[in-house]
């Protein structure tokens, strides 16, 4: 558990909404818990995680409470202490800044995030880094810079490849795609649906698929 990854979803406020029942950044499958809530089953989550010990458990509840829309819930869990772990801090920084984002403040979010890359940079681990950046651009797009936001999801982009994470490097063609589309460039925006529908398609992703075929089909 110790390795439990942020899987707070995106707020409404950013109008986009995640490919995936487990938000913008789907926790491993490594466990129970983790597996109940790439499942959308957030009550056996939310059991499985309180029987668990220690600080992780808690960042696994507050990734619960978040997805439920619990934004101070998450936020007091998130902030209830990593115990001196670097990577646990990392990881609940880039949570507390989607539960921000979520509860409405978008400048604390863009300081949480800040403060969750610095962390993960220090650790030099490019999936940590790249959730980072991931949770930095969305709170870029909750403010309304799409400029950052594009820099920043292409930095991310590249790590989750480097890392091997297929799902991440989804969501993050699916954001470029919708920044594109938003920013009136159809042809970006297509490029972007399309690299990540190959890669959905050749992971197996089906629900990934038949969300971005959505998107094609209403633009």
């Amino acid at each position: 558990m110790a390795d439990v990854a942020p899987a707070l979803v995106g707020a409404p406020s950013l109008g986009f909404e995640p490919l995936h029942p487990g938000g913008w950044f789907p926790p491993s499958a490594d466990d129970d818990a983790g597996r109940a809530v790439l499942a959308g089953d957030l009550d056996r989550a939310e059991s499985l995680y309180r029987e668990m010990p220690g600080p992780a458990a808690r960042v696994g509840l507050a990734v619960a409470a978040g997805l439920r829309g619990r934004h101070a819930e998450a936020l007091d869990l998130l902030r209830a202490g990593d115990a001196g772990d670097a990577r646990l801090h990392a990881i609940a920084r880039a949570d507390e800044c989607q539960a921000l984002i979520g509860a409405g403040d978008t400048a604390a979010a863009e300081d949480a995030a800040a403060d969750a890359l610095k962390a993960a940079r220090r650790l030099k681990d490019d999936a940590l880094t790249a959730t980072a950046q991931l949770a930095y651009a969305l709170a870029s797009i909750a403010r309304g810079r799409r400029g950052d936001a594009r820099q920043r999801l292409g930095e991310a982009l590249r790590g989750f490849a480097r890392a091997g994470d297929v799902l991440r490097q989804v969501q993050c063609h699916h954001l470029l795609g919708e920044i594109a589309y938003d920013a009136e460039d159809p042809v970006r925006a297509g490029s972007h649906y399309r690299d990540g529908l190959a890669l959905a398609r050749k992971a197996g992703m089906d629900q990934a698929v038949e969300l971005l075929n959505l998107r094609f089909e209403h633009r």
